[in-house]
């Protein structure tokens, strides 16, 4: 716990060379921590949310409501702010670092449509999407908690099938 927290309050660069950037959470604890506002913005990580209540997630130029399932994106270089609206909020949270992911990714990251500038952060999910994307959190989730010597291979791979399964969804097709 003291490196989670030392990674949250002095950054990622607090954290010994060679130290993952990568953590999930469920988003209950990022909400009670942050009061009514959860400040989605840290000029360092990118996140990945499933996100289950009533929010009002706010950039510079729109904001977005979200009511139900929905999967979020947010981009390091993006101030977003997310207001909740209803009391009973759940889901789950991870954020990484460009160094969390290869070189192929980390080149092309930020040209794909939810982590580009402008583009739709949000992905509004059926109850059969809500319970696969649960499913992927949750293995994160027991995943980051092993002793598995190969279990930062394994978290990579869980964030890329987040993002191709919101690919594959159709929201982003033809852009």
């Amino acid at each position: 716990m003291a490196d989670r927290e030392r990674f949250y309050r002095r950054g990622a660069d607090s954290l010994e060379e060679g130290s993952e950037h990568f953590d999930v959470l469920r988003w209950e604890e990022v909400v009670q921590s942050e009061r009514t506002h959860v400040k989605a913005y840290r000029p360092d990580y990118y996140k990945i949310g499933l996100i289950r209540g009533n929010n009002l997630c706010r950039d510079a130029d729109r904001s977005v409501g979200i009511s139900g399932a929905t999967l979020v994106f947010f981009n390091p270089q993006v101030t977003y702010v997310c207001e909740t609206l209803s009391e009973e909020q759940t889901g789950f949270l991870c954020m990484f670092r460009e160094p969390f992911f290869t070189e192929k990714m980390k080149a092309n990251i930020n040209r794909l449509p939810m982590f580009m500038a402008g583009g739709e952060p949000c992905c509004l999910l059926t109850k059969e999407q809500e319970g696969v994307v649960s499913g992927i959190f949750g293995r994160m989730l027991d995943e980051l908690s092993s002793d598995y010597l190969y279990k930062y291979d394994l978290l990579r791979n869980y964030v890329t099938e987040l993002i191709h399964f919101a690919l594959k969804k159709g929201r982003y097709n033809g852009r």
